[in-house]
């Protein structure tokens, strides 16, 4: 220990408030911050030396394969690492390390990989990141990048603590970026104090005091070694680099990987579609990030697995075709099956019940993409009745399968429905077995769960776009902790659920269809041809839940869209329709930051979207919500926390005469809130199993309580005036506290089913009230009754867009004072002089460059999605209330770039900063007709109103200017602006910013 104090006692680093490098050396003839260790950690004391370069006449250091160097090391903040190397032999071995592997001391190592981004045994440049623990490990690994020996390569390590950790390879000669690829650690706040022991390695690892390992192969050869404590700028790398200002330096190229499950082969290389490869698993292991794998129209019987990806700057995109839904199939179907090569036998002729073979029970049978519901015997399918007491009537065609004979049977819809009753004439989907555990099928996923298995181990950087999903046993596509997904213009069919996560954050799912064809179809014919029973009103749909005996596994439909959702997952502008749910509480049981909108629900069995049990922060908004009992239900049956808040606006609910049939056999609303019993009496922590009747609990039984700001309901249309407002599903003791609707127009019955007059503690303020058994208790205080909905209110009654005429009843009635920015003063969702749109699904993307958080030209962060839609500026943005950092362009020519800035005023009152840096400040303050928006150097602008709370700022920087404008009007140029080079600070909260949008910037290192 005290060799250790003498030796590294005087290469602490210089301090980190100086503005040049904290550490370089530049070729000098020694390396004198640097002390030389043996495989086995033996130090030697003399200085490493280095030996003349013959092409530059400087020095560089040669490894001999047996050693590595290493210096003192305290930087524990932002920092860049860069190193310039060349290799005798193919690149492998760690090149920087600070790292120990054990906990509390492990922080970064990188280099080169061949399958992990630990594993330095290839040529890929790899490596990670951590907080010092195992759990807080980030990696990165630009797999299919090969660097190869003889080429000088600057290898670049840039690290902003909670942002991200950036890996970039310059081929020196060239100024080619080799690689460049980066990974968000938003946990990785700082390296921990003692990681690594506090030693810089370069050439290796220092795993323990007695053993150094993954040292760089013999005859590698190092030209500089350079530390700042900041992570440098993409100018300031190029300066520091010798490139030119403004060079422009060349991406490494994409390539297309194209996959034709008929003429190709694997053996092919895949880079044209002459040779395409034949599976897609081969062509997503020879892809790398920023490639694309072009799959040809076919159908694709094959579990794909996906181990690595892409990058958000690079992503990997597995592409079908967007433009024509049902080109492109991936089916997890028995393929024997699907393809009419096993033949149906007929075994009942006055039934017509067919049957084949199959080893296991299936989740799902299809028939040309119809389902075949399952019965619980085969005496239920032929009686088209459970067998189960009471005995309740099944749809007209069905499934059955015989675990003792091993046999599938079919019976298809009896009045030929759907063509003929023959299964030999259709195409027969059959589904494999649901590997998965757990209630409902869902938990500890496989890959034969899924068509498409996802597990990078960290940012999956993933595109799937086309591509038609049929069959899995769980879901289309399983992420096991991949996060940074993006599910494009893809359909959906007989998938239990479209995407499934485990431990996965950020999916977007996008322009797509689920269905599972005709279940609502099923349902109306049950009632129109059956005879209802009064004592069970929702008997028509019971058999989705089929009896626990037959499968514990895949008992239930439902299911949706999502299945187990992360942080920010996000659903827009898509369809989903003929399903029982759209997304249920096995979608949003845990779900945070999730943003639902843009998206059309249509012939549900029952909710569109359920928030049960745990949601936290959902944001459901711009959505249509036609033909369902209980569009939207907060019914928590896992205790606390409840869920909350939800925000719930701008969002159009209506219901077509033919639905009637299905709506008039239960009781219903536009939403479903409750705390059932079981909540008292499952969980100890509730009621310790107090019974129904019993009130005295340790958590109150009194009242369903939304957490703070609650659960808002604001500037939607509802018409439904056969409905009830809230379907209530708890006890009439019961209260809702914290459920407030504002700025809306209803057009329902009543409040709740079968109470009129409501006294309670709903909350109503300014709403536009037409409900024939309320009176003024929905308008609220500042709102209006009206006896319909004529035409004082819409310019066009009856077309279902909704949209206000200038006189509008509704216009100017709602409120801003609850503080919500993406409320409106005119109640209802379409404010006047706006137009409604929805999604409208596969290929039809509104602004398709814009939709993807991958674009080229919008800033990406978990935390700061823009939501472009077919109405610009009317989809609202939220994100967590921190600063957000941008690099300020530098220099004086285009190439440098530009950043647009564009805020949505909206402070109430007191000044709000909207960017800052240094000096530079962008403010806003006042109230309505009084708000000013100011820049540093005195430039104000006014940006008051007197009806909507917001007004459009565009922030623009270059090299050399800066200037603010506002709602589109000219620009005026700002007398001060931030340093170039330099960071500014942009305040990301919901109330002000709107939207972030980088131009012609420059690549990211």
């Amino acid at each position: 220990m005290k060799k250790w104090s003498v030796v590294f006692g005087v290469l602490a680093f210089i301090p980190a408030a100086w503005a040049g490098p904290v550490l370089r050396w530049d070729g000098t003839e020694t390396i004198p911050q640097f002390r030389r260790f043996d495989a086995a950690g033996k130090q030697d004391q003399a200085v490493p030396a280095a030996v003349r370069d013959a092409e530059t006449g400087r020095f560089r250091y040669v490894f001999d394969g047996r050693s590595l160097l290493a210096a003192s090391y305290k930087l524990n903040g932002a920092q860049t690492l860069r190193v310039q190397v060349r290799f005798k032999a193919p690149p492998q071995g760690v090149l920087l390390a600070r790292n120990r592997p054990a906990e509390g001391v492990r922080g970064f190592e990188f280099g080169f990989s061949g399958r992990h981004h630990s594993d330095f045994r290839g040529s890929s440049p790899a490596g990670f990141i951590s907080d010092g623990y195992a759990r807080g490990i980030v990696g990165i690994l630009g797999t299919g990048i090969e660097c190869r020996p003889g080429v000088r390569y600057e290898y670049i390590v840039r690290f902003e603590p909670g942002k991200f950790c950036a890996v970039t390879v310059i081929d020196r000669s060239s100024g080619e970026i080799v690689y460049g690829g980066s990974v968000p650690c938003p946990a990785v706040g700082a390296l921990a104090e003692k990681a690594g022991n506090r030693l810089l390695c370069v050439g290796g690892r220092r795993s323990h005091s007695r053993l150094c390992e993954y040292l760089v192969p013999e005859g590698t050869e190092i030209f500089g070694i350079t530390v700042w404590d900041r992570a440098l700028t993409i100018p300031e790398l190029r300066r520091e680099l010798g490139l030119p200002e403004g060079s422009a330096v060349k991406e490494h190229p994409a390539a297309v990987r194209f996959v034709d499950p008929v003429s190709g082969d694997d053996a092919n290389a895949g880079i044209s579609p002459e040779k395409p490869f034949r599976s897609i698993g081969r062509a997503v292991a020879a892809a790398a990030p920023g490639d694309t794998v072009k799959l040809a129209p076919g159908i694709y019987f094959e579990q794909v697995n996906i181990l690595k990806g892409g990058t958000p700057e690079a992503p990997l995109t597995i592409q079908g075709d967007p433009a024509a839904p049902g080109k492109v199939i991936v089916t997890g179907a028995v393929r024997e099956i699907r393809e009419g090569k096993v033949k149906w036998k007929l075994e009942d002729e006055q039934a017509r019940i067919y049957s084949v073979p199959l080893a296991e029970r299936p989740v799902r049978v299809l028939y040309d993409g119809v389902n075949l519901p399952a019965g619980d015997t085969l005496k239920s399918l032929r009686e088209m009745m459970t067998t189960g007491e009471p005995r309740m009537p099944l749809p007209f065609h069905g499934h059955y399968y015989d675990a003792e004979s091993k046999k599938l049977y079919v019976r298809l819809h009896i009045g030929g429905k759907y063509g003929s009753r023959d299964p030999n004439e259709h195409v027969m989907s059959v589904a494999s077995r649901c590997w998965a555990g757990g209630f409902n099928g869902r938990a500890g996923y496989q890959p034969k769960d899924s068509n498409f298995f996802v597990k990078t181990g960290d940012r999956a950087g993933l595109v799937i776009d086309g591509i038609t999903f049929e069959t899995p046993g769980t879901a289309a596509v399983v992420a096991v902790r991949s996060g940074g997904i993006v599910v494009r213009n893809c359909v959906f069919s007989g998938c239990r659920w479209a995407v499934a996560g485990s431990g996965t954050d950020d999916v977007f799912v996008e322009n797509c269809l689920y269905q599972l064809k005709d279940l609502w179809g099923e349902a109306k014919e049950l009632i129109g041809k059956r005879k209802p029973d009064p004592q069970d009103p929702a008997w028509y749909s019971k058999w989705q839940w089929l009896p626990k005996h037959v499968s514990d596994y895949t008992k239930s439909h439902e299911t949706g869209v999502f299945l187990n959702a992360g942080k920010r997952w996000h659903l827009r502008n898509s369809i989903i329709e003929n399903a029982f749910d759209g997304l249920s509480c096995f979608s949003m049981d845990r779900a945070e930051d999730t943003q639902i909108y843009g998206n059309r629900f249509e012939k549900l069995l029952d909710n569109a979207i359920e928030v049960e049990n745990h949601a936290k922060n959902v944001r459901i908004y711009n959505n249509v919500f036609i033909d369902m009992p209980d569009p939207i239900s907060d019914q928590p049956l896992g205790g606390l926390p409840w869920p909350g808040p939800v925000f719930v606006y701008r969002n159009i609910f209506y219901e077509n005469p033919e639905s009637k049939e299905v709506r008039t056999v239960r009781s219903h609303g536009a939403f479903k809130f409750g705390a059932n019993w079981l909540n008292w009496e499952r969980i100890r922590e509730m009621g310790n199993g107090a019974p129904d009747a019993e009130t005295r609990t340790r958590i109150s039984k009194r009242f369903l309580f939304a957490p703070y700001p609650g659960f808002l309901v604001f500037n939607n249309t509802i018409d439904l005036p056969d409905h009830c407002l809230i379907n209530r599903v708890q006890r009439r003791y019961m209260e809702f506290v914290n459920f407030r609707f504002f700025n809306n127009i209803i057009s329902c019955r009543e409040i709740l089913w079968e109470t009129p007059g409501y006294q309670g503690l709903l909350e109503f303020f300014n709403n536009l009230e037409v409900a024939p058994k309320e009176n003024g208790v929905i308008a609220g205080a500042g709102g209006k009754k009206l006896a319909s909905l004529d035409g004082t209110v819409f310019d066009r009654p009856g077309d279902r867009r909704y949209e206000l005429r200038r006189d509008s009843a509704a216009a100017g009635l709602g409120t801003l004072l609850i503080g919500e920015i993406d409320a409106s003063e005119d109640a209802g969702a379409v404010s006047r002089g706006q137009r409604w749109s929805a999604g409208e699904g596969p290929g039809k993307a509104p602004e398709p460059a814009r939709l993807s958080p991958f674009a080229r030209k919008v800033l990406y962060e978990p935390a700061l999605v823009r939501a472009a839609g077919p109405v610009a500026g009317r989809w609202g943005v939220y994100a967590p209330e921190e600063r957000f950092r941008i690099a300020v362009p530098a220099g004086t020519v285009p190439e440098s770039g530009t950043v647009e800035i564009i805020f949505r005023a909206a402070a109430f009152g007191e000044t709000e900063v909207l960017a800052g840096c240094g000096d530079f400040s962008l403010t806003v303050a006042g109230d309505g007709a009084g708000r000013t928006v100011t820049a540093s150097g005195g430039v104000a602008l006014p940006a008051g109103t007197d009806r909507e709370s917001w007004r459009t700022l565009t922030l623009k920087l270059d090299g050399r200017n800066a200037s603010l404008a506002l709602d589109g009007a000219p620009a005026r140029r700002l007398p001060s602006r931030p340093a170039a080079g330099e960071t500014i600070f942009v305040n990301v909260g919901r109330n002000p910013v709107f939207d972030v949008l980088i131009s012609e910037t420059p690549g990211v290192l």
